[in-house]
């Protein structure tokens, strides 16, 4: 059991790396889309490698012809929009903010149930509240100043938190009918594909242009996205899912002391108040059956 704790615990670390490398390639000039491109095109490549490696054939990437629609959708918007939002967030607010407003990924999942017909009981009001509340002094409305000046970053942040929440609504049905991998590897190749065509006029040589930058793409695509998923599937294997999940909220955290360590960046009390209320909505809108639970997304 204890080695299902160190590996959720390095998924939450592997994760958490993901805004501090982001800010690192932003700060040296790279597009936020062709970050987001680079990394998902290379995980596709690395996903096609480990299929062929392993089954000498690409049958298990094989998907049927009424699937396709989900799967554009899931790369499209679970991939696309949800990635470039997070970089463009990280960009204009920095890691601290744009990874607590990711995190209201369960409030956007409650209020699509919703809409869908979904029953929505005191818990989730009571969340949503207490979400909205957090992302305003995260966001700090209650100064207009500092409203105007984020006020875009605090958007995008939002859009990467519906994102999230659309990527695993998407991941949850798609898991269901294949494998996994398979899912991974078309959210990647068709998110990867439409965001190297957004950024074709700059070719992928201004991101690769010195070793620095090639280096923390490479921690990009294998650390951060297929390394942290491969560690919470295997600590899933040893440890109830549910703890799991409430072990993994650790990543804001880890992404805020990071945010300090690396970049100087600092939350006032107000905002570390808001971003209190707001993981404690991502932990209370957590789905308690363990069945429900097994279809949360391990990769990201």
């Amino acid at each position: 059991m204890l080695i299902g704790y160190l590996l959720v615990w390095m998924a939450a670390v592997l994760w958490a790396s993901l805004g501090p490398l982001y800010k690192l390639l932003l700060d040296q000039g790279m597009p936020p889309l062709m970050i987001v491109a680079l990394r998902t095109i290379g995980a596709a490549i690395i996903l096609i490698g480990w299929t062929v490696a392993r089954e000498r054939s690409l049958a298990g990437l094989r998907i049927a012809r009424r699937d396709v629609p989900l799967m554009l959708a899931y790369g499209i918007i679970g991939i696309t929009f949800f990635y470039a939002a997070y970089a463009y967030a990280i960009q204009l607010t920095g890691v601290a903010v744009a990874v607590v407003l990711m995190y209201t990924a369960p409030v956007w999942v409650a209020l699509i149930a919703w809409r869908l017909g979904e029953g929505i009981g005191i818990r989730q009001v009571i969340a949503l509240i207490a979400a909205l509340l957090g992302c305003a002094l995260v966001a700090e409305a209650y100064d207009p100043a500092a409203l105007r000046l984020n006020a875009v970053g605090v958007l995008w942040g939002l859009g990467a938190g519906l994102g999230y929440g659309l990527y695993s609504i998407f991941n949850k049905i798609a898991v269901s009918r294949y494998a996994p991998l398979t899912v991974q590897f078309y959210g990647f190749a068709i998110g990867g594909i439409l965001l190297m065509g957004l950024q074709a006029s700059k070719g992928p040589s201004v991101a690769l242009r010195s070793p620095l930058l090639s280096g923390a793409v490479a921690l990009l695509m294998v650390a951060c996205t297929l390394g942290g998923g491969l560690t919470y599937a295997m600590s899933v294997q040893r440890i109830p899912v549910s703890i799991a999940s409430l072990l993994a909220t650790l990543e804001p955290a880890l992404a805020t002391l990071f945010g300090y360590v690396f970049f100087g960046e600092r939350l006032r009390l107000g905002q570390w108040v808001g971003a209190g209320m707001i993981l404690a909505v991502a932990i209370l809108l957590r789905p308690r059956e363990e069945a429900r639970e097994l279809t949360m997304p391990a990769t990201r």
